[in-house]
Order: C-alpha cells, then sequence, then structure tokens
C-alpha cells in the first residue's frame, strides 16, 4: 500500500532546509564584508601612513574580523546541529504515526479506499483486498477507480462485474447515501462515501451479512414454520388476504384446502415426537410436490396443514372441479406410505374445501374457519376423505356453540337432574337402575338428551358435568341407604372417554364416594369398549384404582366395538351389558341372536354378571332368557322416571303386572 510515500512528504519538509543554508549564507557575506571594509581602510591609506601607523590597528582589524567570522560559524553550526535534531524528531513522529495509520487500516473490520479529488485510487486496507481479492493484482495508487472494474481476468463474469461498477458509480454520483450489494462470495456489503480534505472521497465497506441473516432469521420466525419451513398461520393470512382481493378484481376462484392428519396422536403417544416431527416433515415435502409453485402451503400447527390454490377458473363450478381433483391427488399421495426411521407407517387425512373469488366476500379468517369446519364433517365421518363447505354447515356450529353456552349456564343455574331406568331380575325384583341426565330448561322444558350430551362430550363440559352426575347419585345412594327397602340398590352411571382420561379422576370419585358414605360396591360406572380399548393400559391402572376401593364397572354397549378377549380377561369387570342393536333384532337377524348367546356364554364362562339393554317387548324378555340373561333393563319394564316415580314403582310387588309399572 503508499503509505510510506504518503508519510515521506510530511517527514522531508523543503521549508527549514533552505533557511539554514539562506542563513550560513549570509553569515559568509557578512564576514566578507567585514575583511573588505578592513581592507579597504588599508588601500586608503598611504604607504607613508602605514609605516608611520600603529601596527596594532591592523592587528586589532584582522583580529576582529576572525573573531566575527568564528562567531557565524559557530552559529551557523548551532543552527544546523538544532535542524538535524528537529529533523531526527520529525521523522520519529512521522514513522510513529505512519505505524498507527497501518495498524488503524489493518485493524479495521471494513474496507477503506481514499480517492482523490480525480478519483484516483491512493490509499486501500487489507479488508479492502479481502472483499475484492480478484483486484489485489490490478491495485495501484493513481488508478482511476471505476477503471478497476473494467479489468481483465478477474474471474467474474461481465454481469458480475457490470453490477460492482454501477453501484460505484452510482457510490460516487451520490456521496454519503448508504448503498448495499451481495458479492460474488455471498458476503452483504455496506458502502458509503464521505467528502475529504482536497475534493477527495474516503469510501468505506461494511460487512452486514450478520445483520442480514439475523433478519432473516427474524423473518422466518415470523412468518415461517420451524420445523416444515412452510409459512404459518401469520404469513398465509397476507397471502390469503391479497388472493381475495386480486381474485375479485381479476374475476376468478381460488380454493382453500384444510387438511388434518388422521390418528397423528396416536403416532406421537406410541413412537414418540420425534416420529412425529419426521412424518410432519415428510408430509410438507409431498403437499409441496403436489401444488404449483404459485400455489401457498402453509402449516397451523400441530398436524394441520391449509393450502392455497390460485386462478383455479372463471367459474365457481369449474374451479370446484378442478379443486376437488387437486384434493384427491393430495390425498393420494399422503396415502403411500411414509418411511420413520425403522418404522412404516400409513397416514390418512381429512380435508375441508372452501372456494373464495369474484362473488366470494369472506375475510380470510373466516375463509380458513370455513375450510376447518368441512374438514370436521369428515372427521365426523370417520376421517379419510374431502368434503366441501356448506353454509349450513356453519349455521350448526353456531348453533352447536350456543348449545355449548347454554350448557355452561344451566350447569351454573342447576338446570340438570337425573332420572332413573330400573334393572330387573327375571323374576321382576329391582336391583337398582342406570342414572341417566336430563336437563330441564326454563324456556325448552325438558330437552332430550340426544340433543346435548355429545355437544357436552366434545367440549370440556363434560366433565365437570360427569363429576356432578357421580355426585348427585351418590347422593341419592346415601339417602336410600337410609331405608332398609332400598338400601340395596346399585347405581350405574356413564362415564364418558375425556372424563375418564383426566388426570385427577379416579382421585375425585374415590373423594366423592368417601364423602357420600356409602358402600362402594353401589356405585357401578358403565364404560364403552371404545374408551377401554383407546388406551388398554392407562385403562387398567385406572379401573384398578378404583375397584381396589370397592366400585364397580359395566361394561356398557358391549358387542359393538372391537374388544379383544385378551384385554377383557384383565379388565376389572364386574358386568356385560349387551347393546341393545343386538336386542332389538332378535328373531330378525340370525346373526344378531348368535351374538346374544355368544355374551351371555361368554359372560358366563368369565364369571361376570350379563344385563340387556334396550329390552322393549314380550318376545325379546321371553328370548332374552331362554338364552341365559337373568338382568333386563328397557322401556318394557320401565322408561326412565325421576326419583320420585322410581320410588314409587319400587312399592310394586315382585309379581305385579309389569303395565302397571310403565302405567
Amino acid at each position: 500500500m503508499p503509505l510510506t510515500k504518503l508519510a515521506q512528504s510530511a517527514v522531508h519538509p523543503p521549508g527549514p532546509g533552505r533557511r539554514v543554508w539562506g542563513l550560513l549564507i549570509l553569515l559568509l557575506l557578512a564576514w566578507a564584508a567585514a575583511m573588505a571594509v578592513v581592507g579597504w581602510n588599508l588601500q586608503i591609506r598611504s604607504a607613508e601612513e602605514l609605516v608611520h601607523a600603529d601596527w596594532r590597528l591592523a592587528t586589532w582589524g584582522w583580529g576582529l574580523a576572525l573573531l566575527v567570522f568564528t562567531a557565524l560559524m559557530l552559529v551557523a553550526w548551532i543552527g544546523l546541529r538544532a535542524y538535524k535534531l528537529k529533523l531526527h524528531s520529525m521523522q520519529q513522529m512521522a514513522a510513529q504515526s505512519e505505524q498507527r495509520l497501518e495498524q488503524a487500516l489493518s485493524s479495521m473490520h471494513s474496507g477503506f479506499l481514499l480517492l482523490d479529488a480525480q478519483r484516483r485510487i491512493q490509499v486501500w486496507n487489507p479488508c479492502y483486498e479481502a472483499f475484492f481479492p480478484w483486484q489485489k493484482a490490478q491495485l495501484v495508487p493513481g488508478l482511476p477507480l471505476l477503471q478497476l472494474f473494467d479489468a481483465a481476468e478477474q474471474g467474474l463474469s461481465p454481469m458480475q462485474l457490470g453490477k460492482i461498477k454501477a453501484l460505484h458509480e452510482q457510490l460516487l454520483a451520490q456521496p454519503g447515501k448508504p448503498l448495499e450489494q451481495q458479492l460474488p462470495a455471498g458476503h452483504f456489503v455496506q458502502l458509503t462515501a464521505r467528502a475529504v480534505a482536497q475534493g477527495g472521497l474516503a469510501i468505506t465497506y461494511q460487512d452486514v451479512s450478520d445483520i442480514r441473516m439475523a433478519a432473516a432469521e427474524i423473518e422466518s420466525l415470523a412468518f415461517y414454520d420451524s420445523l416444515t419451513h412452510l409459512p404459518n398461520r401469520r404469513l398465509l393470512l397476507d397471502r390469503l388476504t391479497q388472493a381475495t382481493v386480486q381474485a375479485q378484481r381479476d374475476g376468478w376462484y381460488g380454493a382453500l384446502l384444510f387438511l388434518d392428519l388422521d390418528h397423528f396422536k396416536l403416532l406421537n403417544d406410541t413412537l414418540g415426537h420425534a416420529t412425529g416431527d419426521q412424518l410432519l416433515q415428510q408430509v410438507a415435502k409431498r403437499l409441496r410436490s403436489a401444488v404449483r409453485a404459485s400455489d401457498t402451503v402453509a402449516r397451523l400447527g400441530g398436524d394441520e396443514f391449509v393450502i392455497m390454490l390460485c386462478e383455479l377458473a372463471r367459474t365457481e363450478a369449474e374451479a370446484a372441479t378442478l379443486a376437488q381433483r387437486v384434493g384427491e391427488k393430495i390425498l393420494a399421495h399422503l396415502n403411500q406410505s411414509f418411511t420413520l426411521g425403522e418404522h412404516e407407517h400409513r397416514s390418512a387425512c381429512s380435508m375441508g374445501v372452501t372456494l373464495f373469488g369474484q362473488l366470494q366476500l369472506s375475510s380470510a379468517g373466516e375463509l380458513i374457519k370455513q375450510a376447518d369446519i368441512a374438514m370436521h364433517q369428515i372427521k365426523v365421518r370417520s376421517g379419510s376423505g374431502l368434503c366441501f363447505f356448506d353454509p349450513q354447515m356453519q349455521v350448526e356450529i353456531h348453533q352447536r356453540a350456543r348449545m355449548e353456552g347454554d350448557l355452561r349456564l344451566a350447569l351454573e343455574k342447576s338446570q340438570f337432574e337425573l332420572h332413573y331406568q330400573p334393572q330387573f331380575t327375571l323374576s321382576g325384583q329391582v336391583i337398582g337402575a342406570e342414572a341417566l341426565l336430563r336437563w330441564r330448561h326454563p324456556e325448552r322444558g325438558l330437552v332430550p338428551p340426544g340433543m346435548f350430551i355429545a355437544v357436552a362430550e366434545e367440549s370440556e363440559i363434560i366433565i365437570p358435568l360427569g363429576m356432578w352426575v357421580i355426585e348427585q347419585a351418590c347422593d341419592q345412594l346415601a339417602a336410600w341407604q337410609k331405608d332398609s327397602r332400598l338400601s340395596h340398590l346399585q347405581v350405574a352411571v356413564n362415564v364418558s372417554a375425556k372424563q375418564f382420561r383426566h388426570a385427577d379422576f379416579a382421585d375425585r370419585v374415590i373423594d366423592v364416594v368417601e364423602r357420600a358414605g356409602i358402600a362402594p360396591q353401589l356405585l357401578k360406572l358403565e364404560l364403552t369398549e371404545s374408551l377401554v380399548i383407546e388406551n388398554v393400559q392407562q385403562t387398567i391402572a385406572t379401573m384398578k384404582q378404583l375397584r381396589n376401593h370397592g366400585l364397580c364397572f359395566s361394561m356398557d354397549d358391549f358387542g359393538t366395538g372391537q374388544s379383544s378377549l385378551t384385554y377383557l380377561t384383565q379388565l376389572p369387570l364386574h358386568q356385560l351389558k349387551i347393546d341393545q342393536s343386538f336386542v332389538r333384532h332378535m328373531g330378525q337377524r340370525h346373526s344378531d341372536d348368535v351374538i346374544v348367546q355368544t355374551i351371555i356364554g361368554m359372560a358366563r364362562n368369565l364369571n361376570l354378571e350379563v344385563i340387556a339393554e334396550g329390552v322393549e317387548t314380550l318376545e325379546q324378555r321371553t328370548m332374552l332368557a331362554r338364552y341365559g340373561c337373568e338382568l333386563f333393563q328397557g322401556y318394557f319394564f320401565s322408561p326412565p322416571v325421576p326419583v320420585q316415580k322410581f320410588e314409587q314403582l319400587l312399592s310394586c310387588t315382585p309379581g305385579c303386572d309389569r303395565a302397571g309399572m310403565r302405567a
């Protein structure tokens, strides 16, 4: 770098040297003048006067001249010595300044380039060479800057050189304005030019790669899913909003596909979250490959994905056809097996579809909600398929949401009550009852359970509501225990899967039973087959905890699920309940008769009680008795009734007319 030459001009200033030599010349001239005066005085005297002059005067003149000369020489030497000392000091200071300048420029993390008024290169530092290594051989002082980018053999394409040159042209034309460019090596560099003395220009090159990478990472975290690198909900909403505006302006239709993987939670629970993450990544890859580059595939979270298809068609019908075709293609892609480490996995999915376009004025959020609603319709139908959104679905969703709010209010206002359906022996003796929930609405009267039980089970309301039923049943058992005629009665209570899976279910039930002070065997919990087989080991553990405290269990709707005999022998059951669907068709379908006989025989071999529900005719009771069933429940004996009427029913003798009980 030309820093030495720059320093030498300051180390050897021309002014002081000329002044010292001028002083010496003046001293010599003064001495010569003194000698000339002495000589002139001697010349004007005559020979006769010289003879008679005092020789001391001549000696004094010559001595004075010599003394003046000596003094002048001494002054000259002192001045010269002082000049040399000052020069040496200035050289040391210049060397130190040069060293500091070298160190400063070398230690800079930014590139530095100094130009003169004619925009010719004067000084540069090593960092500049690191940014532009291909220029190292061409860097010489005095070279015009722009000419540097015209040099050949730089290993860059003409287009790359042209971009860099154009940026520097803009920089020279607008000094003070920061400009930024990505160099061929990948660095992001910010260029800033500032004016210096004598019309020069100092250019700094700041590496802002880390800042740009951090900004890109922040943007990625804000707008992209970290696992699949797909757009997230925020970016999807932004793109969908723009797409709906463009669709209405340009007159085309698009589609939104809401996709949810079936049984993904089961995969997470059995193989672990790492395997679940692998599946999500592979699903994202397949979704991207199944659509166009102009379409958007986003992950909302969990196992939910959304695909936005733009510019499908000009008509709604054609757009729906194309959307269905793309949806079926995606389903086919996802139905193929996935390799997850050492495991092969097949995954089905549920998909909801809604259209947007020139006549669809829904917002982005509403469109996602519509597709979500359509997807849940497939979930209700056991999953794995495609469903288009119907406005009637949204009406049902609003009704369901309103029902959920009414249920919460009903629980707070104590609008629920229990009805009891008696359970009989073959001889007609009442041994207990099933407690069934009823909702007495202040305006709508007695609301049928079919209108609210499903809503309660799908929401968290079923947990406090189910516990309320158990508490009421225990309180009723406690009241009956005080009457010797009723103290033997058992009460069966249905337990939902969500309630049974709650973390403190067993502890809370045990606490309720102990606070009520009842014999625990009088409370019977009815579980469905689907609840039992969902997580067998957890189910067995919870049942054993409750069984150890004396509670009894009945498997409700037995025969409708997929129970394994192995699991059946492990469960601490007390009773099997034959589902009413088999009882209803006895004598009409031979297969149902065979199933009923099989269940009764299995229960007898496993030393379990068996009870038939849904008995509505004398013929059904007779056939069940012939097959070996000894316990019955159904409308043939009595419908569910309030507790007061149930207690009146118990006043009948075992041999009384069943018709009288139904009255």
